[in-house]
């Protein structure tokens, strides 16, 4: 299964045990482990059987319908990060979107594409109404990229997540499907997931 979209330079594939050790090279930052989740979900250092466990975790979702998980690709230079749509609630058609890059790639608009295809996906394959999304407070790169999207932000979850001995205070974004319609009109479905 791969998935794109008219216009991106990203692209979805399933994750496959095979990308674990490229997964761990781009993972394997300080900075990128950071903002991309708790410290018990994303470790540092993250190498090659933390990312096989990513995977395995990302298949068992996807068995189970509460979760999608993708290797993010662009062409030339493979595989750059990692992304999904987890937590999802199908009987009040919610869910929460993430996605990390390697370092080299941050600032070259591929957050915002990868962001924008989980959106599609969940709004337009997976029929949600409502898509968040958790940030550190301290992650404004972030939460402009959402804001961008059409996120609004709905407060802060005090300290919600720990990284390096402390805790971090989140914000929670979030978009509903009408008004991402309103945003996105003419936006091209897929059907990435099968």
């Amino acid at each position: 299964m791969q998935s794109t979209s008219e216009g991106m330079r990203v692209s979805f594939l399933p994750l496959e045990p095979s990308m674990a050790d490229r997964l761990a090279e781009l993972g394997n930052d300080a900075e990128v482990s950071m903002y991309a989740a708790s410290e018990q979900q994303f470790p540092f250092p993250y190498g090659r059987d933390d990312a096989l466990s990513f995977i395995e975790a990302s298949v068992a979702e996807a068995a189970a319908g509460i979760g999608f998980h993708f290797a993010v690709a662009i062409e030339g230079s493979g595989i750059i990060g990692a992304a999904g749509i987890g937590r999802i609630n199908s009987q009040e058609s919610h869910a929460e979107i993430g996605y990390w890059l390697g370092k080299e790639y941050w600032h070259k608009g591929y957050g915002t594409e990868t962001s924008a295809l989980l959106l599609r996906i969940g709004f337009y394959d997976l029929g949600l109404n409502k898509i968040s999304c958790i940030v550190p407070t301290d992650n404004v790169r972030s939460a402009r990229l959402l804001e961008k999207l059409g996120f609004k932000n709905c407060g802060v979850l005090r300290e919600e997540m720990s990284r390096g001995g402390r805790f971090m205070d989140c914000s929670i974004y979030e978009i509903l499907k009408r008004e991402f319609d309103s945003g996105m009109s003419g936006a091209p479905a897929h059907s990435p997931i099968s």
